[in-house]
Order: C-alpha cells, then structure tokens, then sequence
C-alpha cells in the first residue's frame, strides 16, 4: 500500500484510488485503513459507481487501486485488469486494525414509526431474521440461484465466492454489542460521515424487535 501510494501517475499527479461511492461505505472503510498507515492523503479518492463501471475503470486504468468485494476482485484478476495487493478482510488484518467484530450492514427506520407503528416493525424485523436463517442454511449455490437475476455483471463463479466469504464473517445472532458498537465508532465518527460527537448505543439501536424474533423463532 505505501508503494501504491507514493506512486506517481504519468501525468505527475497522485494515484487514484477508486470506491464504489464518496462517502460510503467502501471509501469510509478504505480511508480508514489508509488513515492508520499514514496514506489517507497521498492518494486521490474518486467514486467508481457500481460493478460495470468499477471494472471499466480499472480495465482502462482511469484508476490505479480499487477497493471492492472479492466478486469483483476475483473478474479483475481473472481479466488480467489488476492484482490483490492488500485484503482488509482477512481475520488477521481486520483484528490488527479494529480490533474485532464491528456492526456494518444494518436496517434502521424513523424513530416515529418504531414509537407509532411498533406491529410493523417488529414484522419488518421477523422477515429480516428469518431470511437469516435460511441464508446460514443453505449453501452458496442455493443462495446464487436464488438472487441470480439480482446479480451484477460479475460471473457466477466470483458470486459464489463472495457469498462464501460473507457466510464466513457473518453474524448469525445480530445483535449488537457494547464492544463492537465502540469498535465501529472509530470508524463512523470523523469528517467523512460528518457525525462529530457519540451516539448511546441505547439511543442509536432498538434491540427489542430483534430479541422478539428470536423468541417467536428460535435458531
């Protein structure tokens, strides 16, 4: 990472790192593992869009590092467009940087509608954990033909292997913990997001509805 960041472009100028968005979730997650190597600022970021464009930037070198998913990781280096030069993923990695376990995808509502229509939610809820379920019980090939006409540009073979790795690091339980919520606050608090001050997990998460559905249905 540090020669891809010193590294000048033809032009002179800084390299280009590429993320599906600014501001989200692959350049919050990115800038900060840059930021812990002192690179952050010696790159330029640019947003890519989705899997179509990604890979056609990096095809035509319009960027020099892109940060994605391994489907994606996995058609640039099967194409010859690029190679895997640091995995953030790996346990190794992760656990060096942040130190375990974070919450990262996560479904949230207006406050009103948990105070007002408490019955929706909690439906809302029990459909999210209960499909859950049935992803920790099936394997990566059921799960591809289930959502294959959702699927990108990326080959069957590179999807498999993204639902693998996501089924490895997943948690079965979703709940959210003290711990990992102080772990993810490095992370969410700072210019990029533009939360400047903590939120109280007990203020940030209604952990009510979840616990209800694992009562009504047990793992």
């Amino acid at each position: 990472m540090q020669k891809a960041a010193d590294w000048k472009r033809p032009d002179g100028k800084r390299a280009i790192f590429g993320v599906s968005s600014i501001g989200g979730t692959s350049h919050l997650w990115s800038h900060y593992f840059m930021e812990k190597m002192g690179l952050a600022d010696k790159v330029t970021w640019v947003q890519t869009g989705n899997v179509d464009t990604m890979l056609g930037s990096l095809k035509t070198k319009q960027i020099d590092v892109l940060s994605s998913a391994i489907s994606v990781v996995t058609e640039a280096e099967k194409n010859g467009w690029g190679k895997v030069i640091y995995a953030p993923s790996d346990e190794k990695t992760w656990n060096a940087v942040i130190g375990g376990p974070v919450p990262v995808n996560v479904n949230f509502c207006l406050a009103a509608t948990i105070e007002k229509e408490p019955e929706k939610v909690q439906a809302f809820t029990n459909a999210v954990w209960r499909a859950m379920q049935w992803i920790k019980a099936n394997s990566p090939d059921k799960i591809q033909d289930t959502i294959e006409r959702f699927v990108g540009s990326t080959s069957r073979d590179a999807n498999l292997l993204e639902i693998g790795e996501l089924k490895d690091v997943a948690d079965w339980n979703g709940l959210i913990t003290a711990e990992s919520y102080a772990r993810g606050e490095k992370v969410w608090i700072g210019e990029l997001t533009g939360i400047k001050q903590p939120l109280k997990l007990e203020d940030a998460v209604a952990d009510k509805f979840l616990k209800a559905a694992h009562a009504k249905y047990p793992a």
